[in-house]
């Protein structure tokens, strides 16, 4: 996936943050009805947390266009109606970024002692480059602003992977 060097927009307000695809797609349940159409499930809450974030977030098309010039292109021919429409139905999930989570390096390092490991060793630069490359989509916490809400989704993800319990057959009572 091409990327140029216009930089993502910054998300500074934790209830815009959307949490990288791996985790989404845990809560997620894709399928399709009998016709073939694409269905989606996911619990309320998360529906509106998602919708939260849309609202507070906004999306910025010249940006993506900017940073996804296969994306601008495709949208120039017409092959692809906007960028907002891609980064919804297929960027995000592959892991193509529309905003930037400001990182308090060090927090970042205390709390992920790992990443200071990775800059010796010329993995990473900073902190910031580990959150842009590695962290968001490992589901690391850029900042102890967003701690809360990203624990709020890891528990979203947690519950919706649960297995619903059997219920028993209609008119009987299980054995207590």
């Amino acid at each position: 996936m091409p990327v140029t060097s216009a930089a993502p927009r910054e998300v500074t307000d934790p209830a815009s943050y959307v949490p990288p695809p791996r985790l989404l797609e845990t809560i997620i349940k894709r399928s399709s009805d009998a016709n073939g159409n694409a269905r989606v499930d996911m619990p309320a809450e998360a529906f509106t947390k998602l919708l939260e974030a849309a609202l507070t977030a906004g999306f910025d098309e010249t940006a993506y266009l900017e940073r996804h010039r296969d994306i601008k292109a495709g949208v120039a021919s017409g092959a692809i109606p906007s960028g907002l429409r891609h980064f919804a139905a297929h960027g995000y999930f592959e892991g193509r970024e529309t905003f930037k989570c400001p990182v308090d390096a060090e927090w970042y390092l205390s709390t992920y002692p790992d990443v200071e490991q990775a800059i010796k060793s010329g993995q990473v630069r900073d902190a910031a480059h580990h959150f842009e490359l590695f962290g968001y989509a490992e589901g690391r916490v850029p900042s102890q602003p967003f701690q809360a809400v990203v624990g709020e989704w890891q528990t979203i993800a947690r519950l919706a992977s649960r297995k619903p319990a059997r219920s028993s057959p209609r008119g009987k009572r299980p054995k207590t």
